[in-house]
């Protein structure tokens, strides 16, 4: 079964967006549960439990402003104190922001478990807008030196933690919406 909620998180002050105009953030979190056999971070064959995506938007009544992957959008509201009203706390709302950036579509990770600890080492040394080239010129990435996967060459499964199930499912003290049977189920 899958579960999903969307969850309005808070509005934005007028004149952040619009002169008079307040705009409203909600976030929707969806876990796919899926029967499927794919490698695991470990190279290990797993079949894949739970995948987690999230997406955001910003809106007024009138017109989306800006949808998809708004974490980075949120916490600039947050940082600069943007958020008129916030309906979540700003503690539960960071929270989200890291899980957000962890965890989000952990069943396509481009890296081994090797790589994934490597990687927000060779972000900071590659700077800001650097590509899976530049990721390539670092051997490491061309190929594990402790397992020999080839960085990118497969989408490798990570498993959620409970601990973080278990957070989403409380999030903004909302219930999932009305469970969907996945794709799989449904011919």
């Amino acid at each position: 079964m899958n579960r999903k909620k969307t969850v309005v998180i808070g509005s934005i002050k007028p004149g952040i967006y619009y002169r008079r105009a307040r705009a409203q953030i909600e976030i929707t979190i969806e876990i796919k549960k899926e029967a499927i056999i794919k490698r695991d971070v470990h190279l290990r064959n797993a079949t894949v439990g739970e995948s987690l995506r999230i997406t955001g938007q910003v809106g007024t009544s009138h017109s989306i402003l800006e949808s998809g992957q708004i974490a980075a959008t949120i916490r600039r509201h947050l940082r600069n104190a943007e958020f008129d009203n916030l309906f979540v706390s700003r503690e539960e709302l960071e929270r989200l922001l890291d899980v957000w950036k962890r965890w989000h579509l952990n069943d396509m990770r481009a890296g081994c478990a090797h790589q994934n600890k490597l990687l927000p080492w060779a972000c900071e040394l590659l700077g800001v807008g650097h590509s899976y080239d530049d990721l390539m010129k670092i051997p490491d990435f061309q190929r594990c030196p402790h397992c020999g996967y080839n960085y990118g060459s497969a989408w490798l499964y990570e498993p959620l933690p409970e601990g973080v199930v278990n957070f989403l499912e409380q999030f903004g003290n909302r219930p999932w919406d009305k469970e969907e049977k996945n794709s799989e189920a449904k011919t």
